[in-house]
């Protein structure tokens, strides 16, 4: 298994930039995560405004707020929604796909 480090000592020995690595593995759903042990350091409107930049260059995005008792991006985003990841786990509410547009 490749962990993060051996992914960046490779770019690093081959003397590549980030980007031509990134574009070359273009097709390789990426994943980030934004997170901190302490609540109030802005982790939902960092991963809200990367997201919103990513759209802006054409790149799929899924967010998904996994702090069960404070989540609150869909506050920022303007949703309203009626249930949580947990609702979703336990089977007591189905999935909803939200498309936004500029």
């Amino acid at each position: 298994m490749i962990d993060q480090a051996q992914i960046l000592r490779k770019i690093a020995m081959e003397k590549r930039g980030l980007d031509e690595f990134i574009v070359e593995n273009e097709n390789v759903p990426k994943i980030i995560t934004i997170a901190s042990g302490k609540g109030g350091v802005g982790k939902s409107n960092l991963a809200t405004n990367l997201s919103i930049c990513l759209t802006k260059l054409n790149k799929k995005v899924l967010i998904l707020d996994a702090d069960i008792g404070m989540s609150n991006i869909d506050i920022i985003m303007g949703v309203n929604v009626k249930g949580t990841i947990i609702d979703v786990i336990n089977g007591e509410k189905k999935y909803r796909r939200y498309n936004f547009t500029d």
